[in-house]
């Protein structure tokens, strides 16, 4: 994505899905436009060469342009719809970009530093699968609708205009089923993704509780991962069932009328016979019509689904509550063995200074707020981040090692305060002496705040 790209807003759905339009989705449905206009064509060619056939006074040349005109209307569309999908993935591709880079600069504000909530979930995996359903939403509904509305356009002007009363009694049913089943379909669908974010979440943790756990522990994770594998399956099945019960009624709706048509238009004595054979030939287009109507009406119910999981999205607007550390009378910072006055530790000062605290006194917590309001470097050898090191460094270090390499890049190459949280946690006494030698020379030029093990 380009530097200057605009971020995705996640304030309400209008402003997501505005994120969704840029160059590639215009090209994309263009194409799927032509793809469509194409197969409507078919139908029109189909029935001029039927009529060259029967005319007597049709020349060769009519039937053979009208047969190849026909043939071009079939083959065609097959190179457009590749097109499309390059297109299409671009799309995608374009969009997921965006949202990543807009989902991590949103991250800190939207989420608690000690808790891991379902909003990790939407920015690794579920984000990612939502964009994805929603543009293929986009690309096959407005396929779907071009499909149904051109190919009837063509089917009631060139064959026969009695079809617009069927599909109108697919498409009234259709909005009383929308209208009653909406809000249902939109919280089945919400409450799946906000269940399946959870379980994305929980199932992070798998690494860390498999190689690094015990008996104790991994007998719990277990338990709650299938408790939370059990609650999104269940969810998932419930949506589907309705979600498959109303669908089979749309298509009751949308074929019966059309299929009773079709019999009555046929089995009618004073019907000419170039009528019959322009229905029987394109009869697999009119059900494909049916189809395709099929296809927009559950286009048009699907939405509050999809709606509901662009919902999701929204995790990422809510700004967590933080509140301001009151470290008083909790920790205490010392410099050469002499208390300092905490309101006097700015980032102006010089030297090395070391804070202390019970546990839980907030030791972490000053920190980082400190980092917050300073734009400091902060450490914690329990929280494996990354640097720009070389590339010659390997990667499976072990905690020591990387508490090691750690401290010694960011002494070598960050300026400014740097705040190291239990550096040497996992550390052996040499390592300790070595690095305690070059953290005292560092502080000469720089303010350095650290907690000790």
């Amino acid at each position: 994505m380009k530097k200057d790209a605009p971020l995705m807003c996640f304030d309400g759905l209008r402003n997501i899905t505005s994120s969704f339009i840029n160059k590639y989705a215009i090209l994309s449905l263009l194409s799927i436009l032509t793809h469509q206009s194409l197969i409507a064509f078919s139908v029109f060619a189909s029935v001029k060469l039927i009529n060259a056939l029967g005319e007597e006074s049709s020349t060769e040349n009519t039937f053979s342009f009208w047969l190849v005109l026909y043939l071009l209307s079939m083959i065609t569309p097959h190179i457009i719809a590749c097109i499309s999908d390059i297109l299409k993935e671009k799309w995608v591709i374009n969009v997921c970009d965006i949202f990543w880079q807009s989902s991590r600069a949103n991250y800190t504000k939207s989420t608690q530093p000690n808790n891991k909530s379902e909003t990790l979930g939407v920015l690794t995996s579920q984000g990612k699968e939502i964009i994805l359903e929603f543009i293929n939403y986009i690309s096959f509904g407005f396929s779907s609708f071009l499909n149904f509305s051109l190919s009837l356009i063509a089917i009631l002007i060139f064959i026969d205009p009695r079809f617009i009363i069927s599909i109108t009694i697919s498409i009234l049913g259709t909005i009383i089923i929308k209208f009653l089943l909406s809000n249902k379909l939109e919280h089945l669908a919400l409450s799946k993704s906000e269940s399946g974010s959870k379980l994305t979440t929980l199932l992070s943790l798998t690494h860390d509780n498999m190689h690094h756990g015990s008996r104790a522990s991994y007998s719990f994770f277990i338990e709650k991962s299938n408790d939370r594998i059990k609650k999104y399956l269940s969810k998932r099945m419930i949506e589907r069932k309705f979600q498959s019960l109303v669908m089979l009624i749309v298509s009751l709706l949308s074929l019966l009328p059309t299929s009773f048509l079709v019999l009555f238009i046929l089995l009618q004595e004073d019907v000419n016979e170039e009528l019959k054979l322009a229905i029987v030939i394109n009869l697999t287009r009119i059900y494909h019509l049916l189809n395709s109507a099929t296809e927009v009406i559950s286009i048009v119910i699907s939405f509050s689904s999809y709606k509901g999981r662009l919902k999701i999205l929204e995790c990422f607007n809510i700004n967590s509550i933080k509140t301001k550390y009151n470290y008083k009378n909790r920790i205490e910072i010392y410099k050469n063995q002499k208390i300092v006055d905490i309101e006097k530790v700015t980032p102006n000062l010089l030297g090395r200074l070391s804070l202390t605290g019970k546990n839980g006194s907030g030791k972490s917590t000053f920190l980082k707020q400190f980092r917050d309001e300073n734009d400091a470097i902060y450490f914690n050898p329990s929280f494996k981040v990354m640097y720009p090191w070389d590339k010659d460094v390997p990667i499976n270090l072990s905690d020591g090692q990387y508490s090691k390499h750690c401290v010694l890049w960011l002494l070598s190459n960050t300026d400014g305060p740097l705040l190291l949280d239990e550096w040497d946690a996992f550390l052996d006494i040499e390592n300790c002496k070595e690095l305690n030698k070059k953290i005292e020379e560092a502080a000469k030029s720089r303010l350095i705040i650290e907690v000790r093990q």
